[in-house]
């Protein structure tokens, strides 16, 4: 055999190869995007973007923070997933005022909003972050440390914006309040 030959085998081999690991893994290019959590964890969101369409074989995967694995149940509908978000959330927060159906459902607390690593499909995607906005209206942006009101948006590109902020008490209540009990102190003389 010359040496044309041998180096031509190894090309045909390595192609094949490279083939064969992109057509196996068809769900690797997925990376996060936004996380969002109110103050106990009982609503949260993890947002996942793909820039390449034929990424939808995620079942079976795994997601995975600090303190949680989830494994995703179910491929996504269709192969079309250039420019596409997968939303996974806790129960529930598809009916919350704003927010949207996620593709797929988590358990509350399933990442530590005081920072947390989270991991995809054993490693294709790793993002650590140290502690985000528990407000119920910020989210952070990953990678990165931006933040901005959060904007969840499922596979099927509806999006929303859940507000879980506490609203604090109108001064005239707070007024009202303060004289109802100088009012009854008075009285207790």
């Amino acid at each position: 055999m010359t040496r044309l030959n041998i180096a031509a085998r190894c090309a045909v081999s390595i192609s094949v190869a490279f083939v064969a690991i992109s057509a196996q893994a068809s769900f690797h290019l997925w990376k996060f995007s936004e996380v969002f959590s109110n103050a106990d964890g009982s609503v949260q969101f993890i947002e996942m973007l793909d820039q390449f369409d034929g990424e939808e074989f995620v079942g079976g995967q795994q997601l995975m923070s600090n303190t949680g694995t989830f494994t995703v149940p179910t491929n996504l509908p269709s192969a079309v997933t250039a420019n596409h978000r997968m939303l996974f959330a806790t129960a529930g927060f598809g009916a919350l005022a704003g927010g949207v159906t996620p593709d797929y459902v988590i358990p509350a607390q399933f990442f530590n909003s005081a920072g947390d690593t989270l991991k995809w499909a054993g490693g294709f995607d790793i993002q650590t972050f140290g502690a985000i906005p528990t407000n119920g209206v910020t989210s952070r942006s990953l990678p990165g440390s931006g933040t901005g009101t959060n904007s969840p948006t499922n596979f099927a590109n509806q999006s929303g914006s859940v507000n879980l902020a506490v609203p604090e008490p109108a001064i005239g209540a707070l007024s009202l309040i303060a004289s109802l009990v100088v009012s009854f102190l008075r009285r207790r003389r």
